[in-house]
């Protein structure tokens, strides 16, 4: 599970140590947006709920593309599939790097962008170009999803990245096994192998560092937030009777968080949560979208994947007829 999966788990686990207080406080800290208007009917139908999870920031490495302005991207994505029997869960890791086509979408600068063919990351920058226009890159990229799956998006829940540092400042620290060292070519940030309590600061660039790895080795990245994501969940259910510390935890993560309109707020995102945590573990299961590297067709691009054909198709077939996906991606 990505970082960004497990901060929205780790709601629950805090809340039961906040017994629902300050709800009004919780709600009010998330940011909400109503996409429709933007997005259109890319897809339409099926059965359960289709949530799409998103992680965004904004890479050290990035230029002046956006006249100057910082633009947050899309780091993370994942699908949320519940069943119609409200039973089991699927769980669909979508590589950011999945080169796909993109269509028009409305713009930060108002302008309506044209249709290209790019890494499927790239559509939330997009939208969200020129300042940071999230509703705008949420838009986007949901469009984007549901034009190459034709699975129909009803919610979304977007983690901006840097909530992560104040969510382990709130758990004073985190303590993250590293089973290989590797030294961040970007920032030049080493994490030696091992197991080491990392600081807010140290855990921020730790997640960063998946920009300073070759994207076409999604695998790995996927590695590395799923280490960070189960680490932060250990560390907030053994603070989970300190009151205090759990209200941090969720205050932190909420101001965090953009939803959609139609999800219902915090309590709405706080039923999702509870759906899929009150699942035995066995009906929840997480899977990549089958990929290869691009470079085997264009060999000058070294950091795209391509999804398989057929069994990506198949994959999102059954996800929108409500049926179930192995582990390796069958169906």
């Amino acid at each position: 599970m990505a970082w960004t999966a497990g901060l929205v788990a780790l709601l629950l686990v805090g809340l039961s140590g906040t017994a629902y207080a300050m709800l009004r406080h919780f709600n009010d800290n998330i940011q909400q947006a109503d996409i429709t208007a933007f997005v259109g009917k890319e897809a339409s139908g099926g059965a359960g709920e289709n949530i799409l999870l998103i992680g965004s920031g904004t890479p050290i490495y990035q230029g002046n593309q956006y006249d100057h302005l910082r633009t947050d991207e899309s780091h993370t994505l994942m699908l949320l599939h519940i069943s119609a029997d409200q039973k089991w869960a699927n769980v669909m890791s979508i590589p950011t790097n999945s080169w796909t086509h993109i269509p028009s979408c409305v713009t930060g600068d108002g302008k309506v962008s044209a249709p290209v063919q790019n890494q499927i990351g790239q559509s939330f920058a997009t939208g969200n170009g020129y300042g940071n226009a999230t509703t705008l890159g949420v838009s986007c990229l949901v469009k984007t999803v549901e034009h190459n799956t034709n699975i129909s998006i009803q919610h979304f829940v977007l983690v901006n990245f840097y909530g992560l540092g104040a969510v382990v400042a709130a758990l004073h620290g985190v303590r993250v096994c590293i089973p290989t060292a590797f030294t961040d070519p970007a920032t030049g940030e080493h994490f030696p192998a091992g197991c080491h309590w990392l600081t807010p600061g140290q855990a921020v660039d730790y997640a960063q560092a998946v920009y300073g790895i070759n994207p076409a080795n999604t695998a790995q990245l996927t590695s590395r937030q799923q280490e960070l994501a189960t680490a932060l969940i250990d560390r907030a259910k053994s603070e989970m009777y300190d009151p205090m510390t759990m209200y941090h935890v969720v205050d932190a993560i909420t101001k965090s968080l953009t939803i959609d309109t139609a999800l219902g707020g915090f309590v709405g995102l706080l039923k999702v949560v509870q759906q899929v945590y009150s699942m035995p573990s066995k009906d929840i299961t997480f899977f990549t979208v089958p990929y290869y590297p691009r470079s085997i067709v264009v060999p000058t691009d070294t950091e795209s994947v391509l999804w398989k054909e057929p069994q990506a198709k198949k994959v999102f077939t059954c996800i929108r007829d409500d049926i179930r996906v192995s582990r390796t991606a069958q169906c």
